[in-house]
């Protein structure tokens, strides 16, 4: 999901997995990224693993664009690691004998920031705009 900041994606991420019955696993940049080598790759396969065993589940990642931003020379090698994790942990999630269900939600304010690689595996992209007048006063109303 992508577009301006305060209109509800992390709501909406949410409100899909209550609706479905699904484990909600919110993952921000800010639960991922720890001071020490191997500890953030670590953290982000532990979260995988754990929405894996109790699917079904959604693993939401607000801001993706904060760690998943497009790839160049001078990048830090603790984030280099980190995209390399998060896509080999993507790719894993629906592989295997034993289909799993665990979905993969992620929000940005700026998807141009993004990888590409990221952008290749996420299935739907879906612009949660501002909400027009008439649909304030059905959200009031309702």
């Amino acid at each position: 999901m992508f577009g301006p900041p305060g209109n509800g994606k992390t709501l909406l991420a949410k409100a899909v997995a209550c609706e479905s019955g699904m484990k909600f696993f919110n993952v921000s940049i800010g639960t991922l990224v720890n001071k020490y080598v191997g500890e953030s790759e670590k953290m982000l396969r532990s979260i995988f693993e754990l929405a894996t065993l109790c699917q079904p589940s959604v693993i939401f990642i607000d801001e993706i664009d904060s760690f998943m931003r497009k790839r160049s020379e001078n990048e830090e090698d603790y984030s280099r690691r980190l995209k390399t994790e998060f896509l080999c942990q993507f790719d894993g999630v629906n592989s295997g004998k034993n289909e799993r269900w665990v979905f993969v939600i992620a929000a940005t304010n700026r998807p141009q920031d993004l990888d590409s690689a990221v952008l290749r595996r996420f299935d739907q992209r879906i612009l949660i705009d501002v909400p027009t007048q008439e649909d304030r006063v059905l959200l009031l109303n309702s």
